[in-house]
């Protein structure tokens, strides 16, 4: 008999799917999972799985949505700082955060985005909507304020691009390229190099915008 919404049991039946989903699909991605292996390795028969979630896409989608929520609990988008936060601060606290999140190999959601980034489905344009879109705001926001709106809004646009790509890359390939050349990983160090450079080029375009 399938558990209701009233059954004590079913917290901890979502729970273990939504586990075994979020193990199986940032490993191995949604092409390459199964419900009958989600069914195995969480120990819930296919009857439930399809009572609490209806089909493996939306198990996919929720299964993100949890990734996703963890990730912003532990490293949320501005840090330690308010949204009100002096720009500069701001700048610093949005790079360290994103560059932390993404080298935390606790955190299941960057395995889980570099599978749907190399194999796409339904789900990209959320990944987009809900979780580069406001990093991309809140570096936006910070650039303009830093530079006092001089710049031309390609300039900002450019800078956002180039300090959201100094962000975003595949943070693995570093720590395992710097564990070749035997250097010491370490995220406030990436930090602020990444604000520096992304400081020194605003300022380098002010200049020239004075010109």
């Amino acid at each position: 008999m399938i558990d209701d919404d009233r059954s004590a049991g079913k917290a901890s039946t979502k729970e273990r799917i939504l586990n075994a989903a979020a193990e199986l699909f940032s490993s191995r991605g949604y092409g390459e999972t199964t419900l009958a292996e989600i069914t195995k390795l969480s120990g819930v028969n296919i009857a439930l799985v399809n009572y609490h979630y209806g089909d493996k896409a939306t198990l996919y989608r929720q299964t993100w949505e949890l990734l996703h929520s963890q990730a912003l609990a532990k490293y949320p988008l501005y840090g330690k700082l308010s949204k009100s936060a002096p720009a500069v601060k701001r700048l610093y606290e949005i790079i360290r955060s994103d560059i932390a999140r993404r080298s935390d190999p606790s955190i299941r959601e960057n395995d889980f985005m570099m599978n749907e980034l190399s194999s796409p489905t339904q789900l990209m344009d959320d990944l987009h909507a809900r979780a580069y879109a406001p990093l991309r705001a809140a570096l936006q926001a910070a650039v303009a304020e830093i530079s006092a709106d001089r710049l031309s809004e390609e300039d900002r646009r450019m800078a956002v691009l180039a300090i959201f790509s100094m962000c975003t890359i595949p943070v693995k390939h570093f720590q395992n390229l710097e564990t070749e050349v035997q250097n010491k990983y370490d995220v406030e160090t990436r930090a602020r190099y990444v604000y520096n450079f992304a400081m020194a080029g605003i300022l380098d375009m002010l200049s020239r915008s004075k010109k």
